[in-house]
């Protein structure tokens, strides 16, 4: 079989870690098929004789300059290609398909969450209401079009086969690759809470800033380690707040690798209002750690008979604050963590059959 894949514009995130994870199992796992991956300017493991990498647009500048790509250099790379399905990562229909069949893999999750609504008002959330109000409707269309539609988690299955009903809609889980050479050994101690999270509204960054301190007052200890600037913080909970971040460990963009190795030396704190699958609480769970989740459909999912969870209500700083304080008590009193969470893998060869079924 004949695939090729169009993933112009996720270059960060959890769509570059999806785009990264399907050109490392092509690369070095499938021997069956041959793959085209039409890109921008993502870092991307070496083609081979069976996997192709072409740079549609690699001066990428935004929506404008994607599209130009699908119409000009990655739709004349797919007609020469031939391929037997067009996977499309961008959520939506690909201009680059021209005529042959398509699949849609789904991340995108505002549009069919409904726990949290974007303001068109705030300006901090301006940029993305669009997606949660708009995006829906492209994605549905490339639904009904799609002969096979691949999300990560079964309540996004749920909810896109419940709008277009008889859509050929599969969850595929995802990748987690092998964390044996980072330190989750039972000698090492959780002595901070960690939240990696971009500078979202929907990420809830707010409700923790209160809870934190609320803690203050309590003795719970252990700073608090963010994935963003200090300005960024302010940006999002507003210059108003009595911001005192004293308690916040801001540590910038870190690379998945500084990511997971953080994961083995903390206790997970997951205010997110909006995941489609929640990465950080699989890498927690894998490392055997305390978690404190936000009680919603994603990440009851994902901690599926996990036992060290504090779960608290994402709308409510108090609950959170208590949940924290359950989860910094408990982790201190433990002499050992877990020996490892749930392993999860094959997502990519249950892809590959599914197409075979659904061409």
């Amino acid at each position: 079989m004949k695939i090729s894949v169009m993933c112009i514009a996720s270059r960060s995130g959890g769509g570059l870690t999806v785009l990264q994870s399907l050109v490392d199992y092509a690369v070095s796992a499938d021997t069956g098929n041959e793959w085209q991956f039409i890109v921008s300017d993502q870092e991307l493991p070496a083609a081979t004789e069976r996997v192709s990498i072409v740079r549609a647009c690699p001066d990428y500048r935004g929506w404008r300059s994607r599209l130009r790509g699908e119409l000009t250099v990655g739709r004349r790379a797919v007609q020469s290609f031939h391929p037997d399905v067009v996977v499309s990562l961008h959520n939506i229909d690909t201009l680059a398909r021209g005529r042959f069949p398509l699949a849609v893999y789904v991340q995108q999750a505002l549009p069919f969450q409904r726990d949290y609504r974007l303001s068109w008002r705030d300006p901090r959330e301006r940029g993305l209401a669009w997606r949660q109000y708009l995006l829906r409707f492209p994605i549905l269309h490339a639904v009904r079009k799609a002969a096979v539609t691949f999300v990560q988690t079964s309540w996004l299955a749920a909810e896109l086969s419940s709008a277009v009903p008889g859509a050929r809609v599969r969850s595929i889980g995802f990748e987690q690759a092998d964390r044996g050479d980072l330190p989750y050994g039972p000698t090492v101690r959780e002595n901070r809470f960690f939240f990696p999270a971009a500078a979202s509204s929907y990420k809830n960054h707010r409700v923790l800033h209160e809870a934190v301190q609320m803690l203050q007052d309590r003795g719970v200890a252990g700073p608090v380690a963010l994935t963003l600037q200090e300005q960024d913080l302010r940006t999002l909970i507003g210059e108003s707040a009595a911001a005192d971040f004293a308690r916040f460990d801001f540590r910038g963009w870190l690379s998945h690798e500084e990511v997971l190795a953080l994961h083995g030396d903390s206790i997970l704190v997951f205010p997110s209002l909006v995941e489609s699958l929640g990465l950080p609480l699989y890498e927690a769970r894998e490392a055997g750690v305390w978690i404190v989740a936000a009680d919603l459909a994603y990440a009851r999912e994902a901690l599926e008979e996990y036992p060290l969870v504090a779960w608290f209500d994402p709308q409510d700083a108090a609950s959170l604050a208590a949940a924290m304080e359950k989860a910094w008590n408990s982790s201190r009193q433990e002499r050992e963590r877990l020996s490892g969470g749930a392993v999860h893998g094959g997502g990519w060869e249950r892809m590959v059959e599914e197409l075979r079924r659904a061409l």
